[in-house]
């Protein structure tokens, strides 16, 4: 059977062929592209900033490499639209200079759900007076060990003014007060540095909040387990957390608000809420548990000295050495020098035998050589104090 199409059917194909085509490739452009549409303002002057350079940076993540996609010039309004960017999960930046600081906006993911973004950047004129500058939030986080303190910090600065602060020199920057024995200074932040005159954040600082992320470690018997903070700038706020929560702690302007879960640890949590002036401090005193831990040592230590006292005496009473063994009559007479001699290397073969007792103790030495060593140490001994007495 032969099918024709006819003039009318003819066309009617043709129209909806050219509408799947325009249909599909809308599709494609729709999944293959997207568009970010950014404003800046200068928020100092309270208008839009016209005529100014913009640009698109692409990361493969939220921490990967930087590409620059696109560049453009805002216009009258302050408005500028990149098109055509791809969409393939991909995270945006867009970003600006001015007055020399550098402005971006958040990470921006385009995908086919969501492949437009209106969103916008405040820049600000300059200044480089730090009156304006407090301190919302400090977050001190403490890791007690025997030996050492890691320390966490997390300081959220405050620029109270209506322009960006950005220092004259490194030593003019936002000061970050550290005990002067820390060590092992690691900045989170960009921006961090220790300078010649203390820990400084020498980075820009922008109307509004900016974190500052750094950590450290402390020698406790450097600070005698005292930590002390002072504060640079008027602090809103306090918290402080310790590991482990069961650590002793004796505090000065922080209040103990018990045991807080934070993931999968428990901290002891102290804060202070009320605030503190700029030169005011917290102290935190952290009793060593290693003070503990050397007395139930000497303790242990003490009681194997007894222990190898009792049981030399023992043998040198009960089953003394064939070629010590004398009666009464024929017991030898010792000058005080020798007698003297035989005391002190009997103590010296006391802490010897609990030393040994120590190291099998720890597992340092095997069964078999602890006990023969221990044997002939006793049998040592034993001759010694038939001498000594």
């Amino acid at each position: 059977m032969n099918y024709r199409i006819g003039p009318t059917g003819l066309l009617l194909f043709l129209v909806v062929a050219c509408t799947l085509i325009c249909l599909t490739s809308g599709d494609v452009h729709a999944q293959g592209s997207g568009r970010i549409s950014v404003t800046v303002t200068n928020r100092t002057a309270g208008e839009a900033l016209a005529g100014h350079a913009v640009r698109v940076l692409r990361h493969t993540n939220e921490t990967g490499e930087t590409d620059e996609m696109a560049t453009g010039t805002t216009d009258a309004s302050g408005q500028f639209e990149f098109e055509d960017l791809p969409l393939d999960g991909a995270h945006y930046v867009v970003s600006t200079r001015f007055s020399d600081v550098d402005y971006t906006t958040d990470h921006l993911v385009l995908i086919p759900i969501q492949a437009t973004f209106d969103t916008s950047i405040d820049v600000f004129e300059t200044g480089n007076s730090d009156e304006l500058i407090s301190v919302g939030a400090l977050h001190v986080i403490v890791e007690a060990n025997p030996d050492v303190l890691n320390i966490t910090e997390i300081v959220i600065v405050r620029n109270n003014g209506g322009s960006t602060f950005v220092p004259e020199t490194q030593d003019a920057a936002i000061a970050l007060t550290l005990p002067s024995t820390a060590f092992g200074l690691q900045p989170v932040t960009p921006g961090v540095e220790n300078t010649d005159h203390g820990l400084r954040y020498t980075s820009p600082i922008p109307p509004g909040e900016t974190q500052i992320f750094y950590t450290y470690s402390l020698d406790r018997n450097a600070i005698d387990d005292e930590l002390t903070r002072q504060m640079e700038y008027d602090t809103e706020r306090v918290q402080v957390f310790v590991l482990p929560s069961t650590q002793t702690v004796t505090a000065s302007n922080l209040t103990n608000d018990g045991v807080r879960q934070i993931g999968d640890k428990n901290y002891m949590t102290l804060s202070n809420t009320v605030g503190l002036k700029r030169g005011m401090s917290i102290r935190l005193e952290l009793p060593s548990e290693l003070i503990w831990q050397d007395i139930m040592k000497w303790g242990v230590f003490g009681m194997a000295v007894l222990m190898a006292i009792v049981g030399i005496i023992a043998i040198a009473k009960s089953d003394p050495a064939d070629d010590v063994q004398t009666t009464s009559s024929e017991k030898v007479v010792r000058s005080p020098e020798e007698t003297e001699r035989a005391e002190l290397e009997f103590d010296k073969l006391v802490y010897a035998i609990a030393d040994l007792d120590e190291e099998y103790e720890t597992g340092d030495l095997e069964e078999k050589a602890y006990r023969r060593r221990r044997k002939n140490l006793k049998r040592r001994a034993a001759r010694v104090h038939s001498v000594s007495e």
